[in-house]
């Protein structure tokens, strides 16, 4: 209804890829989330939410965890009113970047500040403790990244549809 009324409401933009990724509906996320930042390149969900898709797996064409980086690292700079659950969302996001990249030090880092932001997201934690398993286990530092997800990502991935993108504003 937002988008009959206004088409360029980059907030409408982005709630509708939103939904379409909870939906399975990956290329029309995509979309929207790619529309929504041509119209305000510095929108901190669409950033957030395009970023964790282009590493959400390794074998779709889109795959991107340099060009994930820029855009997960673009969110935060830009101030903006969050709700701690986007908040957090964002920094799982940069954790999820960072261990695609083999930078398990800040991927531990962001984990744990997304675990420490939104309780009772046991998602946040397990993938913290992960990614300091594979840190301890001498995978330390770029150039080794983990395509496929860890374990604790993939059964996350499963409890919760499309985990780690930014919900819209009001909907938690």
């Amino acid at each position: 209804l937002a988008l009959a009324v206004s088409p360029l409401s980059v907030q409408a933009i982005v709630n509708r890829g939103y939904l379409a990724e909870r939906c399975g509906r990956v290329d029309d996320a995509l979309a929207d989330y790619r529309r929504a930042l041509d119209l305000d390149p510095g929108n901190g969900p669409a950033r957030n939410n395009l970023a964790c898709l282009l590493v959400a797996d390794s074998k779709r064409p889109e795959y991107d965890p340099v060009r994930a980086r820029e855009l997960i690292s673009g969110a935060f700079l830009r101030p903006r009113r969050a709700f701690p659950e986007q908040r957090a969302a964002m920094l799982d996001t940069a954790a999820r970047v960072a261990a695609e990249l083999g930078e398990w030090r800040e991927a531990v880092s962001y984990a744990r500040k997304a675990g420490a932001k939104a309780t009772g997201r046991a998602d946040y934690a397990r993938r913290a403790a992960e990614y300091a398993r594979l840190l301890a286990g001498g995978r330390r530092g770029a150039g080794q990244p983990r395509p496929g997800g860890t374990e604790g990502e993939r059964e996350s991935q499963k409890e919760s549809p499309g985990a780690g993108g930014v919900p819209p504003e009001g909907a938690m």
